[in-house]
């Protein structure tokens, strides 16, 4: 009741509004930086930052970092992860390299192979440390 406006509640990631979109028989080497969210369901050679989220889609591959609000994995990833909410990895999904996030979600099937850090306070998202 009192402060409830600004309790934020933890849920799942919002996948409906994505800005950028690699598609499916597209393949981008060089670095990509969004203000919203990006989808990647081709193939990234390079390092992705978005303020919103990074999703990978079943059939996408990220090879370089990603950092950003929140990251599903449901295709693979060869990098590390910095997230300031929560990484989610599915069960189709593939990670190697290091997570960093609040949240850490590993679904059953889903493979990982790195090492994971909680971090309870929000870090710088970007690598010059700019938000």
């Amino acid at each position: 009741m009192f402060g409830a406006k600004d309790q934020k509640k933890e849920g799942p990631v919002n996948l409906d509004v994505v800005e950028t979109i690699i598609g499916a028989n597209s393949e981008v080497t060089g670095d990509v930086s969004s203000a919203g969210s990006v989808r990647i369901d081709g193939k990234l050679l390079g390092t992705v930052q978005a303020k919103g989220n990074v999703i990978v889609g079943e059939k996408g591959l990220l090879e370089g970092n990603a950092f950003a609000n929140n990251v599903v994995v449901a295709g693979k990833i060869k990098g590390n992860i910095k997230a300031n909410q929560k990484v989610e990895i599915n069960a189709s999904g593939s990670l190697e390299g290091d997570m960093s996030a609040k949240t850490i979600v590993i679904e059953d099937g889903a493979l990982f192979s790195g090492n994971c850090k909680m971090e309870s306070e929000e870090q710088p998202l970007l690598k010059n440390g700019k938000k």
